[in-house]
C-alpha cells in the first residue's frame, strides 16, 4: 500500500509540474501577444499596416489570447 501511495504521489507531482510549466508558457505567450498588439497598433497608426490587415491580425491574436 505504501509503495502504491508513493507511486501515485509521484505521478501527481509530475502532473502538477507539467501543469505549472504549461501555465508559465501560456502566461509568457500572453505577454508576448500584448507586445505584438502594441506594435500592430503603432504600425497601423504610422501607416505601415493597412486598417484591413490590422483588423485581421489583431482579430487572430485576440482569439489566440482568449484561448
Amino acid at each position: 500500500m505504501q509503495v502504491v501511495s508513493q507511486v501515485r504521489m509521484s505521478e501527481k507531482e509530475n502532473e502538477l509540474t507539467k501543469i505549472q510549466n504549461t501555465l508559465l508558457q501560456t502566461e509568457k505567450r500572453i505577454a508576448e501577444l500584448d507586445v505584438i498588439f502594441k506594435h500592430l497598433y503603432e504600425d497601423n497608426i504610422s501607416g505601415k499596416l493597412s486598417d484591413k490587415r490590422f483588423i485581421q491580425l489583431s482579430s487572430e491574436y485576440e482569439k489566440e489570447q482568449e484561448e
